[in-house]
């Protein structure tokens, strides 16, 4: 008997072993089967509904974070590829240490880093309006 698409009577019968702690799953009515039914539907639906909720993983601030950091938990941090860390690190942009063949980045470094950047992006946020303003002026002569 298929009972949802997609969905076995083998892997029914294991979750209601697993919900319930019982293994009688052959000694049940077709009316018991269809109970089960209805509270793995409803569980299913709660779960995909939660799961679409908690689709973005936890993101911890900097503070929360080790004093020393991995290249791995700084790139998951900064949302970039350990490749792009390990390229700043090389040419000197972000600062690192290396302790037993591993490199380790401070969250002071790290923070020194975002800070950087903020600036970088306003410099040159300013630098185009002023560029867009003599332009404009200069269109008005």
């Amino acid at each position: 008997m298929n009972y949802i698409v997609g969905i076995t009577e083998q892997e029914l019968e294991f979750y209601y072993n697993r919900s319930t702690g019982l293994s009688n799953w052959s000694e049940l009515t077709e009316e018991d089967k269809l109970k089960v039914i209805q509270e793995f539907n409803g569980n299913i639906r709660s779960y995909l509904h939660l799961s679409k909720h908690m689709a973005t993983k936890y993101q911890p601030t900097l503070q929360e974070l080790p004093e020393m950091l991995t290249v791995e938990e700084a790139s998951q941090y900064l949302r970039c590829t350990a490749a792009k860390l390990y390229w700043l690190m090389s040419d000197g942009t972000l600062p690192s240490h290396k302790v037993k063949g591993s490199r380790l980045i401070s969250r002071q470094q790290i923070q020194d880093y975002v800070a950087s950047t903020e600036t970088k992006k306003s410099v040159w946020t300013k630098a185009k309006e002023l560029a867009d303003q003599i332009a404009e002026e200069g269109g008005a002569d």
